[in-house]
């Protein structure tokens, strides 16, 4: 059963680390987010204020996307059954503002997960988990941003794909396990060049990169490397690397961020 209960008392209380941070750099915009009942909320980056977007109790929507934008967010959703059982799950979009009977989520696909717009908003990059008619994991799929041309772009072997996020720039960042699968690192992906880059490594997790609508930032759902108490959470660090991440909210994950 969904806790949505305590997990707006979470939101609101680790919110004040947002705060600090915008005291330094003066941010904007808003960042999508799925909390620990799969559920999607909205956080006001220039107010600190936390907007739930979806009441369903028996989908579990998670890895959203805002379009650049901010106008749309596509995400993954799966519907369970009242006794757990899974019935379906795939891709699906709708409005950047609460769901309801005139902003309802309409599907793009059955299968596949972690969906990520393109900069111009016309094409989305999703990992293909189960997705018809080839049901292969760890790989980087691409189609239309009404569902349509589905197809492969980059196959598993030397990385599997899992969370991608589109930069302004036209590369494609994602989180991909790689050697031993003991951790995730970064990569970037060019779907014109098709070269593939590795930007990180270690034993930690680099999860769900997003850029900034200005490209300056990175937010990033990980687990911070830099001390010995490992923090679960949100993290923010500068597009060029120059600063460590710093912990910006407790206990979220799966971020987007847009204007």
């Amino acid at each position: 059963m969904k806790n949505h209960f305590s997990t707006l008392l979470t939101l609101a209380a680790l919110c004040m680390g947002l705060g600090a941070v915008q005291g330094q750099t003066g941010l904007a915009g808003k960042i999508v987010l799925t909390d620990s009942n799969y559920d999607l909320y909205l956080l006001s980056m220039d107010t600190g204020v936390v907007q739930r977007l979806t009441t369903t109790k028996q989908s579990y929507e998670d890895y959203p996307e805002l379009s650049l934008d901010g106008t749309e967010i596509v995400f993954h959703a799966a519907d369970y059954s009242t006794r757990g059982t899974l019935l379906s799950h795939g891709l699906y979009v709708m409005q950047a503002a609460p769901e309801g009977p005139s902003n309802p989520r309409v599907r793009l696909t059955t299968g596949g997960t972690k969906p990520a717009w393109s900069p111009d908003g016309t094409q989305i990059v999703f990992s293909c988990t189960l997705c018809n008619p080839n049901p292969n994991n760890g790989e980087l799929w691409l189609m239309d941003a009404d569902g349509s041309g589905a197809h492969s772009i980059l196959s598993s072997g030397v990385v599997d794909p899992i969370d991608s996020s589109w930069a302004p720039s036209g590369q494609i960042v994602f989180s991909g396990y790689t050697d031993s699968k003991n951790g995730r690192d970064l990569y970037t992906f060019d779907p014109v060049s098709l070269v593939l880059t590795r930007l990180t490594s270690g034993s930690g997790a680099d999860d769900w990169p997003a850029w900034s609508p200005d490209a300056r930032w990175i937010v990033i759902s990980c687990i911070n490397k830099t001390t010995s108490t490992s923090t679960s959470g949100i993290y923010l660090m500068p597009a060029d690397g120059s600063q460590l991440p710093t912990l910006i909210l407790k206990g979220g994950s799966q971020p987007s961020w847009g204007p």
